[in-house]
């Protein structure tokens, strides 16, 4: 991206800027976008005096219909071979990334719920122990029922805080999910446009083409001197406009993008405190990620229940057995498959939430897709569709007027010959009418006729 367009915008607005500081953002990041704009309706003017006021002729030696073909090859050949659909494809790719984000911190969500109850549950059971089974049990398991039962609770309280840091950061994230759909929603029909447009341009030739070529002499010196110039008028100038301005909308949002891009780490917990409030779990647990911290509060407090069902693991295997002979009741296998579960459960979650699992959703989402590839894309896209609308539509209107000229010089070269002929074929009638009349002279009609 040149570095005037990367300046032009200033310094992305924090969440908490006021509505002037937007628009003041907004008028900075569209001022050479009116210029754009600007330039673009000038080429429009130009090329209607063009092709209203010069009659353009076909030379000779040039080939009106081999340039229309390559023009159009050219265009079509640069929408789809360069990749330039990748200025949209970007946005629908880190929506998706941010989607999936959203989905997993989701399911860590969910995970913390279940680990909070089964803590509640297996203390519960613990309690049983006491209610259900017979002295002897509570003599042989001595105080490790009262240790269990303390971890138990921890356990519960790590999760309730796991819960806290996470709440509401799936729906946030899930809403930038469908902001950045929405903007690769705008990208695709900046895409598109310049492309239709073109297409409309060609069809409209087209069928001019073949209005010329299938009508009558008249008709075409008739509608020579209007026809090219209707077109002109109500197709290509507003094609060079409307193309102008996707440019300049595409260069105003490479401006805001680019001004996001100085510094996106800053912008987003501005935007993470604001959503969640300054000093809250959500947002230190996010800049804590963004960071790229080796440890952060969430997996500490997940690797503290994963310790404790750890060690609930090993007393269930240790003391299972024997409860179940001396307390049938308790259940001791069903305890055992309920840790062991959410043992399971809670290891898929610890993964997740390793930074180096989380880090390059951020880094691969905003840094490269959006801030290297988008942005580069875009670039490359805006100046190809420049030249489409300041050179391509001018050039393919010019090599119309050559074309429709070149069919009506032909067109007037038939009707001469067609003529020649005629005056031809009556001569010879009239000399072989004579040369006849010549040869039956002694008719009596002939002297009659004298």
């Amino acid at each position: 991206m040149p570095a005037a367009v990367m300046s032009q915008a200033g310094g992305f607005p924090r969440a908490e800027a006021a509505q002037g500081e937007w628009d003041q953002f907004v008028i900075q990041s569209f001022r050479l976008s009116g210029l754009v704009v600007l330039v673009g309706f000038l080429v429009s003017i130009v090329t209607l005096l063009v092709i209203c006021r010069v009659h353009i002729r076909a030379h000779h030696q040039t080939k009106p219909c081999l340039m229309f073909s390559l023009l159009l090859l050219v265009n079509l050949a640069v929408f789809g071979g360069t990749g330039l659909h990748q200025s949209f494809s970007c946005w629908f790719q880190a929506a998706e990334l941010v989607k999936d984000l959203s989905v997993e911190l989701e399911d860590v969500q969910d995970m913390a719920e279940a680990l909070n109850i089964s803590s509640v549950s297996f203390r519960n059971n613990l309690d049983r122990l006491y209610t259900e089974c017979p002295n002897t049990t509570h003599e042989f398991l001595g105080d490790s029922v009262t240790q269990r039962k303390k971890e138990a609770e921890d356990a519960q309280a790590a999760a309730l805080v796991t819960l806290e840091q996470l709440e509401g950061l799936p729906q946030w994230l899930m809403q930038r999910m469908k902001d950045a759909f929405s903007i690769a929603m705008m990208l695709v029909i900046s895409f598109i446009m310049p492309l239709a447009l073109l297409l409309m341009c060609y069809c409209a030739i087209a069928l001019l083409i073949g209005v010329a070529e299938c009508a009558g002499p008249n008709c075409i010196r008739r509608c020579n001197c209007c026809q090219i110039s209707c077109l002109t008028a109500s197709c290509i100038c507003p094609s060079i406009v409307a193309i102008s301005l996707v440019v300049a909308f595409e260069l105003g949002f490479s401006a805001m993008t680019s001004a996001f891009c100085e510094n996106p780490k800053l912008v987003t917990l501005s935007y993470s405190e604001a959503a969640f409030g300054h000093e809250s779990p959500q947002l230190i647990l996010s800049q804590q990620y963004l960071d790229d911290a080796t440890a952060n509060v969430a997996l500490n407090d997940l690797k503290v229940i994963e310790n404790h069902y750890t060690l609930w693991q090993e007393w269930v295997g240790t003391y299972g057995e024997a409860i179940q002979r001396s307390c049938p009741a308790w259940d001791a296998a069903n305890v055992s498959s309920n840790v062991q579960t959410m043992h399971a459960g809670l290891q898929t979650s610890l993964g997740i939430l390793e930074p180096e699992h989380l880090y390059p959703y951020y880094s691969y989402t905003v840094e490269d897709l959006l801030c290297r590839s988008s942005i580069s894309k875009i670039t490359v896209l805006m100046i190809f569709q420049l030249c489409l609308g300041l050179v391509g539509l001018p050039v393919l209107a010019c090599s119309a007027s050559c074309f429709l000229d070149s069919l009506l010089v032909e067109r007037k070269g038939f009707d001469l010959l067609s003529q020649e002929d005629d005056l031809r074929e009556e001569r010879s009638f009239t000399q072989n009418l004579r040369s006849l009349t010549q040869n039956f002279g002694w008719l009596p009609w002939r002297s009659w006729q004298g």
